[in-house]
């Protein structure tokens, strides 16, 4: 939902599991966007979170392979973005312009960018976002993580079925 404490914020985390399936085609696949200028993209193997401070910036990590779970959590501050995948800092780039300000309120898309004239649906699911309004450090993005793994694990405990959930 649209929510206008988040507009024109330097501090920002957000996270998403994804598990991305085949996409062609040279667009990026927009997971997770909005209007205050963030996302998180996937395209042919490659991840990357992004933020406008000024212009686009980026940070991305490349190699990844379809049907599998990916952590991907984007951290902004004063300074620079940074890309967290499963934990891992994977890239980091350094900005010197201030947040994007639509002077509105804005709604967090999943799962497509649709703009007049361009639509990108992204194929593949999407689990468990999260969206802070401060930078979270390592620790606390691994300790999400641990809580998603932990959650997952007690249900399939007290729900015992014959099918994988995570990869149905």
């Amino acid at each position: 939902p649209a929510n206008s404490r988040m507009n024109n914020q330097t501090n920002l985390t957000w996270e998403v599991w994804i598990r991305p399936e085949s996409q062609s085609g040279e667009d990026a696949k927009k997971v997770l966007w909005n209007d205050y200028g963030v996302q998180t993209c996937w395209q042919n193997g490659i991840i990357w979170v992004g933020v406008i401070r000024g212009e686009w910036v980026t940070a991305s990590s490349s190699g990844h392979q379809e049907l599998q779970w990916y952590h991907v959590a984007g951290v902004a501050d004063e300074k620079d973005i940074r890309l967290y995948i499963n934990g891992v800092l994977k890239a980091t780039q350094a900005y010197n312009g201030e947040p994007h300000d639509q002077n509105k309120d804005a709604s967090w898309i999943l799962g497509r960018w649709n703009v007049p004239d361009d639509r990108y649906d992204y194929k593949g699911k999407i689990a468990n976002l999260r969206v802070y309004s401060r930078a979270l450090t390592l620790e606390e993005i691994l300790s999400d993580i641990e809580a998603d793994q932990t959650a997952l694990a007690a249900f399939r405990i007290s729900h015992p079925i014959e099918f994988d959930l995570l990869n149905e």
